[in-house]
């Protein structure tokens, strides 16, 4: 029975080893083609696409990189050292710092000085909630700017221009 158990054992380890293998080979997409563009944080940037962009990105480069993405956002207050033991990914503390250098790479001009601070320097959770805080707010000033936003699109140029720009003027419209 000792062997039988032994032998179950080995062959459970077989099968997880088997399913990360798996896991580890199987992408549908590169995460190179996934990369966010720059963001800049200009009023007539959509903020939306982008951070879609950037989770499906970073969760494609660690599974569950989206889920603390996600806690981060909905955090009250400041995220400091403490409460990264709490978020619903268990990498969380060891991605922090390089999430803060991601972001200082993907990000530009008011978008970055917003998080170039030296309080904020490794702390990448921390600096994508203020991110969220600043660039998809709700209320008056956000609906505003989105209105904004709606009414500086750009003129096409040709008739073939026509499907993407009425395609970006429904996704400002709707967001």
């Amino acid at each position: 029975t000792q062997l039988k158990l032994a032998a179950a054992k080995i062959q459970e380890t077989e099968d997880r080893l088997k399913d990360l293998i798996f896991k580890q080979k199987f992408d549908l997409l590169e995460s190179k083609d996934l990369r966010p563009d720059v963001f800049r944080g200009r009023a007539t940037e959509a903020f939306k696409p982008w951070q879609k962009r950037l989770k499906a990105y970073c969760n494609s480069k660690a599974q569950g990189f989206k889920k603390a993405l996600d806690w981060a956002e909905t955090h009250e207050t400041e995220i400091t050292e403490g409460h990264l033991g709490r978020a619903p990914w268990e990498q969380a503390r060891a991605a922090d710092p390089k999430l803060y250098d991601f972001l200082c790479q993907t990000l530009r001009e008011g978008a970055l000085l917003l998080i170039e601070k030296h309080e904020l320097e490794g702390r990448g959770f921390e600096s994508w909630r203020l991110l969220v805080k600043q660039y998809a707010p709700t209320g008056g000033a956000y609906e505003l700017d989105a209105m904004m936003a709606l009414m500086t699109l750009p003129p096409c140029k040709s008739l073939n221009e026509l499907p993407a720009a009425v395609a970006k003027f429904e996704r400002y419209f709707k967001a």
